[in-house]
């Protein structure tokens, strides 16, 4: 059985919350970078349990069967049965203590709450307001932090069960609630500069370990709109100088530890079994409870293959354990399947109603765009969640544009500019500034069909040249405008851009879309 151990905020003392004898760990993961993810926990309702809530942001430890330490992290969310089939609760997740808008090219001073940054530590966010002059974005900075600088109230559905449940994440987490910035434009090991980032923007991690250097520098420079987990992702991605990629953790005493992955061997660290256990070269068995992650694994009793065919040793990448069960699923680096993955997208996005051509489909490494031209623009796969944004669960960022404001709205994804012209209409996204699998919907408004003409909308991913993109353009004397849907799988990380324009075939120039959007979803990680 799993037992939970809870300490104050500052560290100290470990804490006995109402029902802490009934605590029961449901499961946890750990991830190859940053190696504790998420853990979920139930506690049975007793008379006091409004005081769970007191838990947000509070460290926790998890440990096994042998007294061996599992997980740690911090309270994120707390729910609470009310009746039989709601719960209420609070979370940290749209919880933003330390505002600054963004408009035009420039940005307002922060305003914040000293009381809750206190409490739960700063947590930062910037908005974008289109539009606005100075007066007016500072005006919704205010609102933004009035409306969220405190843990925001959640009602979910309960299913019936009458215990309370604690959602927690791991250290590493904490990382995406500050920005950074770097004015020096120096080129520096990565390395390095993922120290400096530790140091300057990590406020609940003690330092950063760097175990192998990465023998690979970059400029330094960072404007600001990054926060430390994207930058820190992006130069690990960058890998060694070896060709191998580094791997991060965040240890029980947090600090983050970098390194570089191991080749991958001849022999493995371990041996997966059919009942999906592992154990040593030397038969011991590893006790699902470890969650182990970051080692390689070789299939036990393999027939032998040669060539490519052959089944390698593969890196596990991250893991699952459910407590129910005593079981650990685990999961294989680069398992994610993006050639499947674009034929659904390409299935999705080859028909419509309109006029003209359209192109959609995958951004990545490889282009898996597609062209359809007995076929019609891509359709805008979000277009019924457009009205909901506020009420969409994943990190979104979306962008309106009308005749009478532009207006927009983002939760974990930063909106960096959006600006209309005579040619058209550009929007740029920084999508948490790392790495992710990402679906952008996008559309613009046409001509009447007197006029006749075409729009065009090209939606391109971070890290990538000019090609590797979707796309859609229509070409008729009555159309709408054109819209385009798009996965983009991006493994480097930065921002997300839409161009568009409209042509007007009766007075032959490029007109400024008067309609449109662009919304933008996070779907998990590349």
């Amino acid at each position: 059985m799993i037992k939970a151990t809870f300490y104050n905020r500052d560290y100290s003392n470990a804490l006995t919350p109402p029902g802490a004898k009934g605590i029961v760990v449901e499961r946890y993961a750990k991830s190859a970078i940053g190696l504790c993810k998420n853990a979920y926990l139930t506690i049975p309702s007793t008379a006091d349990n409004w005081e769970l809530m007191k838990l947000l942001r509070c460290p926790i430890e998890l440990y096994g069967d042998d007294g061996g330490l599992k997980w740690w992290g911090f309270v994120n969310r707390v729910t609470i049965p009310i009746g039989e089939v709601q719960r209420v609760g609070l979370s940290l997740d749209e919880m933003y203590n330390y505002v600054i808008a963004r408009y035009a090219s420039t940005a307002t001073a922060a305003a914040s709450d000293t009381q809750s940054i206190a409490e739960y530590g700063q947590k930062e966010i910037s908005i974008y307001v289109s539009n606005s002059d100075a007066t007016q974005a500072a005006a919704a900075r205010d609102l933004h932090l009035q409306e969220h600088q405190y843990p925001r109230p959640e009602y979910d559905f309960s299913g019936g069960s009458q215990d309370v449940s604690i959602e927690c994440k791991g250290w590493y987490d904490t990382l995406g609630w500050q920005y950074y910035s770097d004015s020096d434009q120096t080129n520096t090991s990565n390395t390095d500069q993922i120290s400096a980032i530790v140091t300057a923007k990590a406020q609940f991690l003690n330092g950063a370990i760097i175990e192998d250097a990465a023998g690979v520098s970059s400029n330094e420079y960072r404007d600001g709109t990054g926060t430390s987990l994207g930058y820190i992702n992006q130069l690990l991605g960058a890998g060694t100088s070896n060709g191998l990629p580094l791997i991060a953790y965040v240890d029980k005493n947090r600090y983050l530890h970098v390194y570089e992955r191991t080749a991958e061997p001849t022999t493995p660290d371990y041996i997966m079994r059919s009942d999906n256990t592992l154990v040593s070269l030397v038969g011991q068995k590893i006790l699902a409870q470890d969650c182990t992650v970051g080692v390689w694994a070789g299939l036990k009793d393999v027939s032998s293959l040669t060539g490519m065919s052959s089944m390698r040793p593969f890196f596990i990448e991250s893991a699952e354990y459910n407590a129910a069960t005593d079981k650990t699923t685990y999961r294989p680096a680069g398992s994610f399947e993006q050639a499947r993955l674009a034929k659904f997208i390409q299935s999705v996005t080859d028909r419509s109603t309109g006029g003209g051509r359209g192109r959609g489909g995958v951004s990545s490494g490889s282009n898996y765009g597609y062209s359809g031209y007995s076929g019609y623009g891509a359709p805008p796969l979000l277009e019924g969640s457009l009205g909901e944004v506020g009420t969409m669960s994943l990190p979104y960022a979306s962008v309106f544009l009308s005749a009478s404001g532009d207006a927009s709205s983002s939760s974990g994804i930063t909106i960096d500019s959006a600006t209309r012209t005579g040619t058209g209409v550009n929007v740029q996204v920084t999508a948490d500034a790392a790495t992710g699998i990402y679906l952008v919907s996008a559309g613009t408004g046409g001509l009447p069909s007197a006029d006749g003409g075409w729009a065009n909308l090209t939606v391109l991913g971070a890290g990538y040249p000019a090609g590797h993109s979707a796309a859609c353009d229509t070409n008729s004397g009555d159309f709408v405008g054109a819209c385009v849907t798009a996965l983009i799988i991006n493994p480097t990380g930065g921002v997300i851009t839409l161009a568009g324009d409209v042509w007007n075939y009766g007075t032959s120039a490029y007109l400024t879309p008067s309609l449109g959007w662009f919304t933008i979803m996070r779907l998990g990680d590349a």
